[in-house]
């Protein structure tokens, strides 16, 4: 703004700036950023008094391109990444994250902008569709910690919902809440002054030595499944060369199937899984049978029931509409013989003695 607006956008505080852009950008017309910074670029000029163009207001948005990181960002990133996964969540378009992202020295393992969720924060639906794309990586709700500047778009929606949060006062020695609109001050579970403060705290309580393995994070709900089953075997870290005939990669219904059945034919599988066995969705879906099982009992009979019970290996075929209902239900994710019908616990305890007949390693 300075740059192109010379002699008018000197006499102008930061403060005016940035109060008139807060004006610009909270119109119920805004678009999204940072293409939208064009449209801002012609308001604010009107109300600043500062010469206007369309090249003016296209290159505050292209300005993006060259926006420069804090100086305790890119250092601080890269220790924080030697302990969790990182996750970029921004109201911004991809292409502009995408330029940030490099002048950050590409610190993101996943990435979540406006462009992929279609709405912007504070709106919940942000953050219900990045949870949904961090549960296809086996992270869980208590596993996230939101760590964000912003208590308009991040921190106050962030406690809401329930998260452990993490607030960067980067304003904190400035009065107002610069660009963004201002909020109520939620207090998070973490307050820190900058990126750099928080890396230091998680160093002093993780160590600074790289513990990379550890982002592979532990289960965090213990669903019936993972409670009754007999224990895991160990997983050995896969290091140097192997031999296989067929490499599996993930340890969960799928998987573990495949590998099983695999073995089963006399060829030789590798497994291999970041986390343990049945980490994700696998081993916490709580399964739906069970909560209507007396209402199949009276329609099947008990011997179905009993079949449920039943050793694997002896289990009989067993018809009627459950069993017609297993072979979709189990669709795609390593199922019995179709019109056996289908049961987690059973068919989780089969694919556990995979251990017996693959090498079980961790990628």
């Amino acid at each position: 703004m300075r740059k192109v607006g010379g002699a008018a956008a000197n006499a102008c505080s930061d403060d005016d700036i940035l109060k008139a852009y807060r004006v610009t950008r909270a119109a119920t017309d805004s678009g999204w950023w940072p293409d939208d910074l064009e449209r801002c670029y012609h308001l604010m000029a009107a109300e600043l008094k500062l010469p206007d163009s369309a090249e003016f207001a296209r290159g505050l948005a292209l300005s993006v391109e060259q926006f420069p990181a804090f100086p305790d960002s890119v250092e601080a990133l890269k220790r924080l990444r030697k302990h969790f996964k990182l996750v970029a969540t921004t109201n911004s378009r991809i292409w502009a994250l995408n330029h940030m992202a490099r002048t950050l020295d590409e610190p993101f393992d996943v990435r979540v902008t406006v462009d992929d969720v279609r709405f912007e924060k504070p709106d919940p639906r942000f953050f219900a569709y990045t949870r949904g794309v961090l549960a296809t990586q086996g992270i869980v709700f208590e596993q996230i910690l939101h760590v964000a500047q912003s208590q308009y778009h991040d921190i106050g929606v962030a406690m809401g919902l329930g998260y452990q949060t993490c607030w960067i006062e980067r304003r904190h020695n400035q009065k107002g809440s610069g660009g963004t609109l201002e909020s109520e001050h939620t207090k998070p579970h973490y307050h820190f002054t900058s990126l750099a403060q928080l890396a230091d705290a998680v160093d002093a309580e993780l160590g600074r030595r790289s513990v990379y393995p550890a982002r592979r994070l532990p289960m965090a709900v213990n669903s019936l499944w993972a409670a009754t089953a007999q224990p895991a075997p160990p997983l050995v870290p896969l290091s140097g060369e192997r031999q296989c005939d067929v490499v599996i990669i993930g340890a969960g219904y799928t998987g573990l199937s495949a590998a099983w059945h695999i073995a089963q034919s006399g060829r030789e599988p590798l497994l291999l899984e970041a986390n343990g066995l049945a980490f994700g969705a696998s081993g916490r879906n709580g399964g739906g049978l069970a909560q209507v099982s007396h209402r199949v009992c009276c329609r099947h009979g008990t011997p179905w029931a009993r079949c449920r019970a039943a050793p694997v290996p002896h289990r009989p075929r067993c018809g009627g509409r459950l069993g017609r209902a297993g072979r979709s239900v189990a669709a795609g994710r390593g199922a019995p013989a179709a019109g056996r019908p289908y049961c987690r616990r059973s068919h989780a305890a089969r694919a556990g003695r995979v251990a017996g007949h693959c090498r079980l390693g961790e990628a």
